[in-house]
């Protein structure tokens, strides 16, 4: 990615695997990563019964602002149209997954809906 180039969901396989591993033998840590695919987000929670998922859900443009301003990120701001187009919004059967709405908050904000959400689960 650091490249330019959009990896590809072979590409992608082990590093999911890996998270789910962790995730398995270190429960309670939150982990941030691009789950951008609904079979993504399977193999992260296999074996997980409890895990849960917020995606943040903001329009292209304030993506491509908030990319633009991470100097030295591993993801150029090239890239992010491709993200967008694997991203696969949660399907109604995706019970454990939040969307969160996040185009007209700050961070706090933003922190503040998803623990809501959280708690009223």
């Amino acid at each position: 990615m650091s490249s330019g180039v959009a990896l590809t969901d072979s590409d992608r396989l082990p590093w999911l695997k890996a998270i789910n591993l962790f995730a398995r033998n270190n429960p309670g840590h939150v982990i941030a990563c691009s789950s951008l695919k609904k079979s993504y987000r399977s193999i992260l929670c296999e074996h997980l019964p409890s895990a849960m998922f917020i995606l943040l859900n903001l329009k292209r443009e304030v993506l491509q602002k908030r990319v633009s301003s991470r100097p030295g990120h591993f993801m150029p701001s090239i890239l992010l149209d491709s993200q967008l187009a694997t991203l696969e919004m949660p399907e109604s059967d995706e019970t454990n997954v939040i969307v969160i709405d996040a185009d007209d908050s700050d961070v706090d904000d933003v922190v503040k809906s998803i623990m809501s959400a959280i708690e009223h689960l």
